[in-house]
């Protein structure tokens, strides 16, 4: 199983308490899914270019080895919608890893994200080379 799918199952069905200031519990789990995403980048079509830890959410960009394109990736308040963050992630393509309003959303699984994100690519290549 990949390191993203062994993330996944130690924190599923995670209650995650609320508070106005960061939980140990949260600082765990981002740390753990950073590390979990850079490992399995490595073996993946990406690197892990920016991470961010917001309040109960986590996002950033990956960069594709071989096109060079940039998917963004976001993951909501992890405090509600019990495991949503792991069987929801949103991602979509950017134009470097600092735009936050890109193109269409997708969302793929957890365990899903980065091979998503590759096809995503792919995709997007091929169509701009059959429309020019």
């Amino acid at each position: 199983m990949s390191s993203l799918g062994n993330f996944a199952k130690k924190y599923a069905g995670t209650y995650f308490e609320s508070s106005c200031f960061e939980t140990p519990q949260f600082k765990a789990f981002a740390a753990s899914f950073k590390r979990a995403l850079k490992k399995d980048a490595k073996e993946s079509a990406f690197e892990v270019v920016d991470f961010s830890k917001g309040h109960f959410e986590l996002d950033g960009f990956l960069r594709h080895k071989e096109t060079g394109r940039y998917v963004y990736f976001s993951i909501d308040d992890v405090r509600f919608f019990k495991d949503e963050w792991k069987d929801k992630v949103l991602y979509r393509l950017a134009k470097d890893e600092k735009d936050f309003t890109g193109e269409w959303h997708h969302y793929a699984p957890l365990m899903e994200l980065l091979k998503a994100a590759d096809e995503l690519v792919w995709r997007d290549r091929h169509r701009k080379e059959a429309t020019a």
